[in-house]
């Protein structure tokens, strides 16, 4: 069972970061996390460019890759949130 705790706590990491790193964690790990930056803003219910400003500050941060690829974006968590969640 993932433990979101430590992940919540971290202070320098935004609200809305938080929010979409748990939209990630919480996506089946089986299939691949391909929403686009509007599919995660509507069902944050923010504005696009907030998600496009956040994503950029995960991936610089090291918690997230992503590959954009015309109207696809696979986006992956890295090691060092899967450690956060899974202590």
């Amino acid at each position: 069972m993932n433990n979101y705790t430590k992940l919540l706590a971290q202070k320098d990491i935004s609200p809305l970061a938080k929010l979409i790193l748990l939209d990630i964690c919480e996506f089946p790990s089986i299939l691949t996390y391909n929403k686009t930056s509007q599919e995660i803003a509507l069902s944050l219910g923010v504005k696009r460019k907030a998600v496009l400003n956040e994503l950029e500050i995960l991936i610089e941060m090291g918690l997230i890759t992503c590959k954009v690829e015309p109207r696809l974006r696979t986006t992956k968590i890295t090691k060092i949130v899967k450690d956060l969640i899974n202590d």
